[in-house]
C-alpha cells in the first residue's frame, strides 16, 4: 500500500504547488494589466484610431516587456503542470484506480487545466501583439502593420470570452488548492461524492465548450456586412416639418473594429435611403430603408452581404428643441456619449465649457459643445498641432435638436466630421462665438 500512496503523494504535492504558482503568476498578470490599463486611462478609449493605439503602446515598452515575461512564465508553469497531471492520471490507471480519478480535487485540477490550455490558445493573438509592439515590427512595412493590426482586433473581438475564461481559471484554481490540501492532509485516497463530482466536471466542460463556440461564431459573424446594427433613427426639418432619415452609431463602429478602412466603410460609404424621405413624418406609418454602400470597401474587407433592407414604424413624431430649457440636458450628453463619435467621455470642466446655442438660417435654434480635453487624449494626427501644456477646447456642431418629451432622440450635426474644431486660442473661440451671436445656455 504504501508503495501506491508515496508516489501520489509526490504527484498531488507537486501539483500543489504547480497551482499554487499558477495562481501567483495570473494575479501578478492581471496586475500588470490594471497597472498599464491604469496609466492609459483617457488617453485609449474605443475610439481611438490604430495608429493613435500603436504610437501610445509603443511608448510603454518596459510594462509590455514585464507583461510579455510574466505570460512566458504562466505558460511554462501551466506546461509542467499539464505534463505533471498527465503522468498521474497515467499512474491512476496503470493502477487500476479509475474511480479515484473522480476525486474533487482531480476533477478541479482538469478543470483548471481545460480553461487555462484554452486562455493560452485564445491569447496567443495578444502575445504575438506584444512582440510586435516591443520588438517594434510594425515599424518594418505595412504587411507587419496589417499582421498587428489583426492580432489587436481579434483580442478586441473575444474580449469578453476572455474575460469569462480568466473568472474561470482564477475560481477554479483556488478550489483546486484548497482541495488538493485537504487531500494531502487526509489520510483516505478516495472520491468522496462522485456523481457531483461528474456533474461539476460536465457542467465545467460544458461551459468551456459554449464559450469555444461563442468564438466561432464571432469569427463568423465578422465576416458578414451589418449596416443596420449600426443604425441610428435621426431627423432633419424644413420650417417646423420633421422628416425621418438614417445616421451611423460611429461610437459603435469603432468600439467594434480598429481598421481604417472598417471604419470609412461606415462613415463615408454608407447611406441609408429611407422610403419617401422628403415626405413628412406622421405617427403610426411604416416607412422602408434600403441601405447603399461602397462595395469596393466592403470586397476588400471580405465581408457578405448581410441584410440591406428592412421597416421602421414610426412610433412617435420628435419636436425640434426651441430652448435648452425644453429638455433634460443629461439627455443628451447620454446620446452623445452613445452615437456620436466626436464626443469626449474624459472632458474637463471650467467656466468655458457646456452647451452653446445659436441661430440656424431658418430661424430655429441649433447648439454647439464646446469640452476642455487632455494633451494625451489628442488622436496621432492632431497631437503634432498642440504642446503638451496648451489648454485645449472642442468645439462641436450639434445641430438643430430633436425631443421626444424631454428626451433628446436626434440632432441633426451627429458625427458630421466638418463638424468639430480644436482651439487653443481661447480669446478668439470666445471672440468668434461673440460674433456669430452664439452664448452659452447650460
Amino acid at each position: 500500500m504504501n508503495n501506491i500512496v508515496k508516489p501520489r503523494k509526490i504527484f498531488e504535492t507537486v501539483m500543489l504547488w504547480l497551482l499554487s504558482f499558477c495562481l501567483l503568476i495570473k494575479l501578478l498578470l492581471m496586475a500588470k494589466v490594471g497597472d498599464i490599463f491604469y496609466k492609459l486611462k483617457g488617453q485609449i478609449t474605443n475610439q481611438t484610431d490604430f495608429v493613435t493605439l500603436v504610437k501610445k503602446l509603443s511608448v510603454m515598452t518596459e510594462d509590455l516587456k514585464a507583461l510579455e515575461v510574466f505570460a512566458t512564465i504562466y505558460r511554462t508553469f501551466l506546461l509542467f503542470l499539464l505534463i505533471t497531471f498527465a503522468c498521474f492520471v497515467i499512474f491512476r490507471i496503470i493502477n487500476k484506480q479509475f474511480g479515484k480519478l473522480l476525486k474533487e480535487s482531480t476533477i478541479m485540477i482538469w478543470v483548471v487545466i481545460t480553461a487555462s490550455v484554452y486562455y493560452v490558445y485564445i491569447t496567443k493573438d495578444f502575445f504575438y501583439a506584444l512582440r510586435s509592439i516591443t520588438e517594434k515590427q510594425y515599424e518594418q512595412g505595412l504587411p507587419y502593420a496589417l499582421y498587428l493590426m489583426g492580432r489587436i482586433q481579434y483580442i478586441l473581438d473575444v474580449k469578453y470570452i476572455i474575460h469569462t475564461l480568466t473568472i474561470i481559471i482564477f475560481v477554479s484554481t483556488v478550489l483546486a488548492i484548497i482541495l488538493n490540501v485537504r487531500t494531502l492532509v487526509g489520510k483516505e485516497d478516495k472520491a468522496i461524492w462522485k456523481k457531483l463530482n461528474i456533474a461539476t466536471f460536465v457542467s465545467c466542460m460544458l461551459l468551456i465548450s459554449g464559450l469555444i463556440s461563442w468564438n466561432i461564431y464571432i469569427e463568423y459573424d465578422n465576416k458578414i456586412f451589418k449596416p443596420f446594427e449600426y443604425m441610428v433613427k435621426n431627423y432633419t426639418h424644413k420650417n417646423d416639418k420633421i422628416y425621418l432619415f438614417g445616421s451611423v452609431n460611429m461610437r459603435k463602429v469603432n468600439e467594434k473594429n480598429i481598421d481604417p478602412n472598417f471604419r470609412s466603410l461606415y462613415l463615408n460609404g454608407v447611406n441609408y435611403e429611407v422610403e419617401r424621405g422628403n415626405e413628412e413624418l406622421k405617427k403610426g406609418e411604416t416607412r422602408n430603408i434600403k441601405v447603399s454602400f461602397n462595395a469596393e470597401i466592403k470586397e476588400f474587407l471580405n465581408l457578405k452581404t448581410g441584410e440591406i433592407e428592412d421597416k421602421i414604424t414610426i412610433k412617435t413624431v420628435p419636436e425640434i428643441v426651441k430652448s435648452i430649457d425644453e429638455i433634460n440636458v443629461k439627455s443628451l450628453f447620454k446620446y452623445l456619449s452613445k452615437y456620436d463619435e466626436r464626443y469626449s467621455r474624459y472632458s474637463i470642466k471650467d467656466e468655458m465649457t457646456g452647451i452653446y446655442q445659436g441661430k440656424a438660417i431658418d430661424g430655429n435654434a441649433e447648439y454647439y459643445l464646446i469640452q476642455k480635453i487632455k494633451y494625451d487624449e489628442l488622436s496621432f494626427s492632431d497631437i503634432s498641432k498642440f504642446e503638451e501644456n496648451d489648454e485645449i477646447y472642442k468645439l462641436i456642431y450639434l445641430g438643430v435638436l430633436y425631443r421626444d418629451g424631454k428626451e433628446i432622440v436626434g440632432l441633426e450635426g451627429l458625427n458630421l466630421k466638418e463638424g468639430i474644431k480644436l482651439i487653443k486660442d481661447v480669446e478668439k473661440l470666445m471672440e468668434n462665438l461673440k460674433e456669430s451671436k452664439i452664448e452659452k445656455v447650460n
